[in-house]
């Protein structure tokens, strides 16, 4: 099974925690990833560590996880619903709603994520959002005051249909310009399937010879690289920073979608480096000077010679 879905190993929703509570609080794993048959269930647990010398309660809410109507990589989280899948698939263990944590004490806490006979091949996702409750003695329905997501990958084998391809590539706001580098350059890349992938790849930037400027790596900004959900764009940004550059080039994206195959695009810009160009300018002009002054002269004193004889 492919490394799963998010990009960023802890995410923070519903709110921030304040600082102090952050570093009180952690959770382990950020991102569980997982397979499950049809008709299968499994046990799994979460770690919640109090780092702190104050008694914490924490509450547990389920949420269904999509990438929501962003292209940044970061998941939206929905509480769950009916018609969920994976949300509805977990369960507790145990069934209290919250978890007590005394000063300097961690706590594993068991669910089940058990998956129908009917459930569908492909990636489903899904969160568990862990929240410091601000009063640990209010009545159920305390306030909370921010969550810790721990981000749940499910793989069910069966027909999975992967698609994908590149929505768009070009350089940052489509320019076709520029009077030096840094160059960004973002590629969008779709996925009309049923899974996720993972995009791999270079962006290869050539001269107007045909010779390769630069060579940059696509989807490494993150660690592990970043998953693009099914039905869902995502965009990867990279930058040419180093180098000089001056003419036109054309910067041609070569990735690898996963096991949806791959894809290319290219996009052409020209680089003319203005400061640069004005001073070339300016020696020009200072010499076609001295040339002109230089025939002047010639022609002068050759006039002269000849009056003389």
């Amino acid at each position: 099974m492919k490394k799963m879905f998010f990009a960023a190993v802890t995410l923070f929703a519903v709110g921030l925690f304040a600082m102090d509570a952050v570093l009180a609080f952690t959770v382990d794993p950020s991102l569980i990833s997982t397979v499950l048959n049809p008709g299968e269930a499994k046990n799994l647990k979460v770690t919640l560590s109090n780092n702190s010398e104050t008694p914490l309660a924490i509450q547990p809410k389920i949420y269904s996880a999509t990438a929501g109507n962003n292209e940044t990589g970061f998941p939206t989280y929905v509480p769950a619903q009916e018609g969920d899948t994976l949300a509805n698939w977990i369960t507790f263990i145990n069934t209290e709603t919250r978890v007590m944590l005394n000063a300097n004490e961690s706590k594993d806490v068991a669910f089940t994520i058990s998956a129908p006979a009917d459930a569908a091949p492909g990636g489903h996702y899904a969160a568990i959002g862990w929240g410091v409750i601000t009063d640990p003695t209010a009545d159920a329905g305390a306030t909370v005051s921010g969550e810790i997501m721990t981000n749940v990958a499910l793989d069910v084998p069966g027909v999975v249909f992967e698609k994908g391809a590149i929505a768009s590539f070009s350089t940052k706001d489509n320019r076709t310009t520029y009077d030096r580098l840094p160059i960004d350059f973002s590629v969008r890349v779709s996925n009309e399937g049923n899974r996720h992938f993972k995009p791999t790849g270079t962006i290869i930037i050539k001269d107007m010879l045909g010779r390769t400027a630069a060579s940059l790596p696509v989807n490494e900004a993150i660690v592990g690289g970043g998953n693009v959900l099914p039905n869902s764009t995502r965009e990867f940004k990279t930058v040419w920073k180093e180098g000089f550059a001056l003419g036109t080039y054309t910067a041609t994206a070569n990735l690898v979608l996963g096991s949806a195959g791959t894809a290319s695009a290219s996009y052409s810009f020209w680089v003319l480096p203005t400061a640069l160009l004005v001073i070339w300018g300016l020696i020009a002009l200072v010499i076609i000077a001295f040339i002109v002054l230089f025939v002047l002269i010639a022609r002068k004193k050759k006039t002269a010679n000849r009056a003389q004889q």
